[in-house]
């Protein structure tokens, strides 16, 4: 049997975020019919009358209100940003292809390159519930106190010098030190190791350029180069 056209993976992760949209669907009391079973003409009238209820945009609306308020990860926890907004496309995505000839369809979300119109336009409105979602979860992690990436923001070049300027400008020992120790920090992630051969004594003041110059030791090559 085909897996039509998805990964085993992508299948799989489609189906449980279905799970979520069914439990929803239950809770409003609404039998849902997927569109690979067989249709008699009895069911095929079932079928129009499920598309009414899944091709408004209010349903969606109330979705996103149960993927924010009630749905729970497996330990209990509420759904994070990320899985809940992949809960609420994969869900939407498996229903427009059921229903895929529905006007409701049509713009119904932003495409790239294009931007929301005012809010009393109906262009786009998926893009809209997708976006209050996100900001509604977002709110709600930060109240718990949750970290909402688990990435941390890149520090440049640029942050660091400026960082260190302001350091040097105070003239104090102390700031001198932090300055190094910041400009020490960046050059060494990833090099741990080296770090530990790291000493004053080695330090001289560049006067000309304005920064610490130091040796770089590196024990496993056995060369020294100034950072």
């Amino acid at each position: 049997m085909g897996n039509g056209g998805m990964r085993p993976a992508t299948r799989a992760l489609n189906n449980h975020a279905m799970e979520y949209f069914l439990k929803f669907l239950e809770s409003k009391r609404i039998t849902f019919i997927n569109s690979d079973d067989n249709r008699s003409s009895s069911s095929h009238s079932i079928w129009q009358e499920q598309g009414k209820i899944l091709c408004r945009k209010e349903i969606w609306q109330e979705y996103g209100t149960y993927l924010r308020d009630y749905a729970k990860q497996a330990n209990g926890d509420a759904l994070s940003t990320g899985t809940g907004l992949n809960y609420l496309g994969q869900a939407k995505e498996t229903v427009r292809k059921m229903y895929e000839s529905n006007d409701i369809w049509r713009d119904h979300e932003l495409k790239k390159g294009q931007r929301l119109d005012s809010l009393g336009s109906e262009r786009f409105w998926f893009s809209r519930i997708r976006n209050q979602l996100e900001k509604d979860l977002n709110h709600k992690h930060i109240l718990l106190g949750d970290s909402l990436s688990e990435s941390s923001l890149p520090l440049g070049r640029k942050n660091v010098a400026q960082i260190n300027k302001l350091y040097l400008s105070k003239g104090h020992v102390s700031d001198v030190e932090k300055a190094a120790a910041i400009i020490t920090t960046f050059g060494a992630i990833g090099r741990a190791g080296e770090c530990s051969f790291i000493t004053y004594a080695q330090a001289e003041w560049n006067s000309i350029y304005d920064i610490l110059v130091l040796d770089w030791n590196e024990v496993k090559t056995d060369k020294q180069v100034p950072m």
